[in-house]
């Protein structure tokens, strides 16, 4: 992905997260990465949401969700 337009923006920060419990973003190149942050800074997505250079940092990060989600189900039966 080289370029997304506002609209493609607003929509991941909102309606593109339905269902989700969080959202990682893998982007090779340090510049995306920045600006990606910058950008996660003001569009306050609906679920938690980083930016990672590598796909291992990024299942780390989600693999605690997971965690979270079966505790939860767990503690609610």
């Amino acid at each position: 992905l080289k370029l997304m337009t506002k609209e493609a923006q607003n929509y991941f920060a909102k309606e593109g997260v339905q269902g989700l419990t969080a959202l990682a973003i893998i982007l090779g190149n340090y510049f995306t990465v920045m600006m990606s942050k910058f950008f996660l800074q003001f569009s306050k997505p609906q679920v938690p949401t980083r930016v990672f250079r590598t796909k291992a940092q990024a299942m780390k990060w989600l693999l605690q969700f997971e965690a979270e989600s079966a505790a939860k189900g767990l503690m609610s039966d």
